[in-house]
């Protein structure tokens, strides 16, 4: 659909369109960035070059309290998460090539959050400029952990933290 938008202009060439293989809240932190780029005057080429290196070396990892949001979205089926909720399964799922895959499931937030902190440790090596993005939605003290860790691991890292989450990561 953006496409065809973009054709429908009087000055197309005007107009970027990245494919981004991200969910809402994955569209939002590039959207951030984005905004920082333009609010800095920055050339549009380096602007595009930027975006499509954020794109590339961006990772969306989360977990969730309930189950049942995942049926909701159509991400898991009713038996599935009925079994997992009376076993207390707590799934990690992280974003690859624009789909949700599950990454590791564990039974305490403890190991969950172990296993986020590796994943985070992982990923970021040989980074210097890091950007991180948190959100929690009914889930204070759990964030508030990952902003802990995150501060105190990469004192430099920008950091923002938030409640708000986007309709597509919520149904």
């Amino acid at each position: 659909s953006s496409i065809i938008a973009k054709t429908m202009l009087d000055s197309p060439d005007n107009v970027t369109i990245f494919d981004t293989n991200q969910s809402a809240y994955g569209n939002e932190m590039l959207v951030f960035e984005l905004q920082e780029m333009i609010d800095n005057n920055e050339e549009k080429e380096n602007i595009i070059n930027r975006m499509n290196k954020l794109i590339k070396q961006s990772k969306l990892m989360f977990t969730c309290e309930n189950l049942f949001s995942l049926v909701a979205g159509g991400r898991l089926s009713n038996a599935k998460a009925m079994i997992g909720t009376v076993l207390r399964v707590k799934p990690i799922i992280e974003m690859i090539d624009g789909k949700l895959i599950l990454y590791k499931s564990e039974r305490t937030y403890k190991k969950i959050f172990s296993l986020i902190e590796q994943k985070i440790l992982e990923t970021s090596k040989g980074y210097h400029n890091l950007s991180f993005y948190i959100t929690h939605t009914y889930s204070e003290k759990s964030g508030e952990q990952l902003f802990e860790f995150i501060k105190n691991t990469f004192p430099n890292a920008k950091i923002r933290y938030t409640d708000l989450l986007g309709p597509v990561m919520t149904v």
